[in-house]
């Protein structure tokens, strides 16, 4: 008998232990938990929890410490981590210029939990202890099954506010305010094509490529920035003024920037625009070959990203502070973000003409899989405006 005391103490030491060092793996997993949203985020959470306190239950039985640590340690780390984060994340969107308040609302969750959690555990060692037993492992299955049904349960009752997207939308927040990821005023043909063939000097949107944009070439916005007088209102105004209005920062693939393919042979192209482009705000560039920031007139100033979409759009919402960040094009630099999911609003302009070839838009991507559907469509004498959000 005094030696399954001594056990008991033993394992008792070991288990409280086990308990506190799963916070140190919360931080590994939060990029992950914000791109998959959390109710996702919230199962995994509950099924890693789950398995690691039944790994350490056959850790005890079969008398291998190393399983507790595995168990509880690493594997429920994950699970208790991704606890953590989803609710925090979900309670800043509800919540963004309140930060403060709701993650003490997640923290006070916790605390709430351990107060009930921890003489629990003690609880049911105590109930399963007998003369060959300490009671430990039935004790971590049953608080396995306790944790999994109160963690899944909360997992689905997770719910986002209107108008922040889905899982892995593009979301940061500034000062209270919700950056978006926006396409605005993109123009494709009737059979798909956002860009006609055999970009160059003379065609920089491809052969015919000029043929999808004549809906907004008589806009105010238009004329506007080219330096001109009058333009249209109606329809084909307000979605362009919409296309350029409200962000911080744009990204654009390097065949939006230039003709120029493979290493930069020197500094002397530096966009299609002239000397004052129509962005005034910093725009980032992506590209395989790096190259030194160049400022413009306007406040434009193009910054080139050589480490992939998912780093120039963490420095676009930096960037942007706090305002929406435009993917500006071409076709495949919207496809790629697209299909990472980063993408939280769309607004296409369906222009009656037909291009036969070119670069298409949505081959092979499926769009209601990744949580569009269509929001708004209005139609005007040059074009059909379509706006997809998720």
């Amino acid at each position: 008998m005094t030696t399954v005391r001594l056990a008991h103490r033993r394992y008792d030491t070991d288990v409280h232990a086990v308990f506190h060092f799963p916070r140190l793996l919360g931080g590994a997993v939060g990029g992950w938990a914000e791109r998959a949203g959390p109710r996702k985020a919230g199962v995994v959470a509950a099924s890693c929890w789950f398995g690691g306190l039944l790994i350490s239950a056959v850790g005890v039985i079969v008398h291998q410490l190393w399983m507790l640590w595995i168990g509880s340690g690493v594997i429920g780390g994950i699970g208790l981590g991704l606890g953590y984060i989803s609710p925090v994340s979900t309670l800043v969107k509800w919540f963004p210029d309140r930060r403060g308040m709701a993650t003490g609302m997640a923290i006070m969750g916790f605390g709430g939990s351990a107060m009930i959690g921890s003489p629990l555990a003690d609880i049911l060692m105590n109930q399963f202890r007998s003369a060959t037993s300490v009671g430990v492992w039935q004790t971590f299955v049953t608080m396995a099954v306790i944790y999994f049904v109160f963690m899944l349960g909360g997992a689905f009752g997770y719910r986002l506010p209107p108008g922040t997207g889905g899982p892995r939308a593009g979301h940061a927040i500034s000062g209270g305010i919700v950056t978006r990821v926006r396409v605005g005023g993109f123009s494709i043909s009737l059979d798909g094509f956002g860009a006609g063939p055999e970009q160059s000097l003379e065609n920089p949107l491809g052969k015919r490529g000029l043929e999808l944009h004549q809906w907004f070439f008589g806009t105010r916005t238009f004329r506007a920035m080219t330096g001109e007088g009058g333009g249209s209102d109606g329809v084909d105004e307000a979605h362009a003024h919409r296309s350029m209005d409200g962000f911080g920062a744009f990204i654009l693939g390097r065949n939006m920037f230039g003709p120029i393919r493979g290493p930069w042979l020197d500094e002397s192209w530096k966009g299609w625009w002239g000397d004052n482009p129509p962005y005034h705000a910093p725009t980032f560039v992506l590209t395989h070959h790096p190259r030194d920031p160049i400022e413009m007139e306007g406040g434009t100033t193009f910054i080139f990203v050589t480490e992939g979409i998912e780093a120039a759009l963490d420095r676009a919402k930096l960037a942007a502070d706090g305002r929406d960040v435009k993917i500006g094009g071409g076709v495949e630099t919207v496809r790629q973000y697209l299909r990472a999911g980063l993408i939280d609003e769309l607004h296409f302009a369906l222009s009656p003409v037909v291009l036969g070839q070119g670069e298409l838009m949505f081959a092979g991507i499926d769009l209601p899989a990744l949580g569009y559907r269509v929001t708004e469509h209005q139609a005007s004498e040059h074009a059909t405006h379509i706006v997809l959000s998720r």
